[in-house]
């Protein structure tokens, strides 16, 4: 089995197997020695060699730099020395006896932020002398082999159970260390044909996250990855009461019962051998589930062009059947009492304040909703709803969409305001004749794909870039704009992303002008339209949060792309201090999209790689810097911690509240901060956020938000009240964890 620094955890300092025991501190210094030029044992540093003769799967192996020619870093440490490779990759050298032993570092390289999982192997004559376990973010292992009498050195990189996208594969100071008497130099040889990398490892193999979430009452499933000859029989120790593990499938699932923090040692066995790996379980207390009483949520105002079809869900949740009533619309716009979806178009412009009502046996809700009607009045809140990106990538198709927009309804995210449905990337066909934008094969008749989002109530959006290609290579929209404007109003489309990309191959940018220019076009050519479409700005430089709303964006994105790490959502969150003078009705600071579900750019998905807590701290983050809230999950396998996420309506009520100002950092003492925002009903949102590594007391003083003497207290994550304080309150948080408080000022 793989030995590690622990029994039963794998962690960076993880060993290889390997048959022969790891060189001595001596080796090491000797070889180091070499390399600095001073006398010692003989050693030939991997990236000497000729890398043109390996085979790889997805680019080339690069002497000395990762795959993309980036600085060799693992494990957060660079590497002067070694090779950047992709799985699946095959590199074979010619010994000839020359070669006492192989040593290397490996991983996958830090440029794809925790992305990607990896096997190395190592075969010597036809026998496979090391393994890895699966190594994923900034998992390292050292290899060390014999090689005394060997006449072929095989280096094997496999992917991790889930596809090759972003294996960025280092053999990082990997060297041979030579016989004193050799005669001959080793050197690579051509491989042609896949020897090793794509054979099935008999050995078993576990890929799990670090830890999932669970919510205390909600139903739980998890799939094990695991690979190895069948059968495997797979175990777990220590699961959370409630849960169980099937032997033959390695489905945990069941009904979680106590909040905790459960470290669950995995372990996949067949007989060959067995592998274990350390999950931690965190079941939080979370507010989760539908009302039997109706209730009416989501956003408090929507805004629209006069003349222009408008179309609106009422978010509303409650024991079935609902009934649904308004008073107050304004003249052009009908509601259907039986879904309550408002359509039609209005026909002057002004502020309406409707009335809405929602009934069923058990009671009767209502709520005012205001309609601003006029020129430039979109998102008016922060967009919510779903993006393909996270999920699918380039491999998105129309099924995924509606099946995305099945999701949203079904699953209840459309109750608490959810309404866009928005393909990324990976849509766009050809030109035809006349230069008209075409859908390619994967999505078809576009206007039928969004006359089915629309049935639904729901909304749809849609991707291009100002460049002559998208991201992902497809047509853009360079000298179409207004051609492609009018193509994606006809055929329905009422949200738009409109991506940097290729611009810059045919414009240089030198000022801020230049960076203005293509989305001042495209603001003009959607104007044109007879459709309100939402214009999000994707980021093209760091300061377009100061002349986003001088181009007409509705929101802008404000940092470079996400991924499921702690790293990622902590440096781009964290960053929005001082942010809050930009946001604002019709115009918000986009952090970019929900990093939570699961994941995986396509075409293959896995968990998020952020723990329970992070994700609290994702939400509650996006919510009080009134951020867009764009899931990025594949929708047809959403479990119950997430929706509780996703689905919290005063979690939301935040996001949503109609002020519409942002927060910003209000304290900082360690490793904790506390950001706050102004609500519309004159209450304060409040985060306490834990950035440390333990858990720990973080306090909000009420001067520094604003107010004095006692207030209440209002925990929104677990929607319960803790009671009345003077001058500030004071919790524990767990680390990389928060807290999301409503504060109100109250009298004597």
């Amino acid at each position: 089995m793989t030995t590690t620094s622990s029994p039963v955890r794998f962690n960076t300092s993880a060993r290889a197997k390997s048959a022969t025991r790891r060189p001595s501190r001596s080796h090491w210094r000797k070889a180091k020695a070499l390399a600095d030029g001073r006398p010692g044992v003989s050693v030939l540093f991997l990236d000497e060699l000729d890398l043109s003769n390996a085979l790889q799967e997805h680019g080339s192996a690069q002497p000395r730099k990762s795959v993309d020619a980036n600085p060799l870093r693992i494990g957060g440490k660079t590497y002067a020395r070694g090779v950047g490779t992709h799985a699946r990759s095959e590199i074979a050298i010619e010994l000839a006896s020359a070669a006492a032993r192989f040593d290397a570092v490996v991983g996958v390289d830090d440029e794809v932020e925790g992305r990607g999982s990896v096997v190395f192997e190592v075969w010597v004559d036809g026998r496979k002398a090391a393994r890895t376990d699966i190594l994923t973010g900034s998992e390292t292992a050292d290899i060390s082999v014999d090689l005394t009498g060997a006449n072929r050195l095989v280096l094997v990189v496999k992917d991790g159970e889930d596809g090759i996208g972003w294996d960025h594969a280092d053999w990082a100071d990997a060297r041979l260390t030579l016989n004193p008497s050799a005669s001959t130099r080793p050197k690579t040889v051509e491989v042609s044909e896949w020897a090793y990398a794509a054979l099935p490892s008999p050995e078993p193999y576990l890929l799990v996250p670090k830890g999932v979430g669970a919510v205390v009452g909600g139903k739980f499933t998890f799939q094990v990855t695991a690979a190895g000859s069948p059968p495997l029989s797979y175990g777990a120790r220590n699961l959370p009461d409630g849960l169980v593990i099937d032997a033959e499938t390695g489905l945990i699932s069941g009904t979680t019962r106590e909040a905790g923090e459960f470290d669950v040692e995995i372990e996949v066995s067949n007989a060959l051998d067995y592998a274990r790996r350390t999950m931690t379980i965190s079941v939080l207390d979370l507010a989760y589930g539908m009302p039997i009483n109706p209730e009416i949520r989501g956003p408090r105002v929507v805004g629209t062009t006069p003349g222009r079809p408008f179309l609106f869900l009422i978010p509303a949740a409650g024991e079935a059947p609902l009934g649904y009533s308004a008073r107050n619309l304004p003249e052009g716009l009908v509601l259907d009492e039986a879904t309550g979806i408002i359509s039609g178009s209005v026909k002057r412009p002004g502020e309406y304040k409707v009335e809405l009502c929602v009934s069923n046996p058990h009671g009767t809700a209502s709520r005012q909703l205001k309609i601003v009607a006029g020129d430039h009045k979109l998102a008016q809140t922060p967009p919510m709803g779903w993006n393909s990106w996270n999920a699918w990538g380039m491999s998105v198709s129309a099924e995924k969409v509606r099946a995305a927009a099945d999701a949203m309804v079904e699953s209840g995210l459309a109750s608490v305001g959810f309404q866009y449905v928005n393909i990324d990337d990976g849509w766009p066909g050809v030109r035809d004749e006349r230069g008209e934008i075409r859908a390619n094969e994967k999505f078809g008749d576009m206007k039928a794909l969004a006359d089915y989002v629309h049935s639904k109530g729901l909304k749809i959006g849609i991707y291009s870039s100002p460049g002559p290609t998208t991201c992902g290579g497809m047509e853009g929209s360079y000298q179409h704009e207004q051609q492609d404007a009018l193509t994606w109003a006809k055929w329905g489309f009422d949200y738009l992303k409109y991506d940097w990309c290729s611009y810059q191959s045919v414009v240089t940018p030198t000022c801020r002008a230049d960076h203005q220019k293509p989305y001042k076009i495209m603001r003009g050519a959607l104007d044109k339209c007879d459709r309100d479409i939402v214009f999000s700005i994707c980021w093209s430089e760091r300061e377009v949060h100061i002349w986003g709303p001088a181009v007409g964006g509705n929101l802008w994105r404000t940092t470079g792309d996400i991924v499921d790490t702690w790293e990622s959502v902590e440096s781009i969150g964290f960053r929005h201090a001082g942010y809050d003078a930009y946001a604002g009705p019709g115009h918000w600071n986009d952090p970019d999209m929900l990093v939570v579900g699961k994941l995986g750019w396509g075409p293959n998905v896995h968990p998020t790689r952020l723990t329970a807590h992070e994700q609290v701290t994702h939400i509650t983050l996006w919510s009080l810097l009134a951020a867009p809230l764009l899931i990025g999950c594949d929708m047809s396998q959403l479990d119950d911690f997430t929706l509780a996420l996703l689905t919290n309506p005063e979690v939301i009520d935040v996001d949503q509240d109609p002020l519409g100002k942002a927060a910003d950092r209000k304290s900082a003492e360690g490793r904790t901060e506390v950001w706050a925002r102004p609500l519309f009903d004159g209450a304060m949102a409040v985060g306490l956020f834990n950035r440390g590594h333990e858990e720990a007391p973080a306090t909000v003083r009420w001067r520094d938000i604003g107010t004095l003497g006692k207030c209440r207290v209002r925990d929104l994550w677990r929607r319960r009240d803790l009671g009345v304080f003077e001058d500030s309150f004071t919790a524990r948080v767990p680390r990389h964890g928060a807290m999301l408080l409503k504060v109100v000022s109250v009298s004597d």
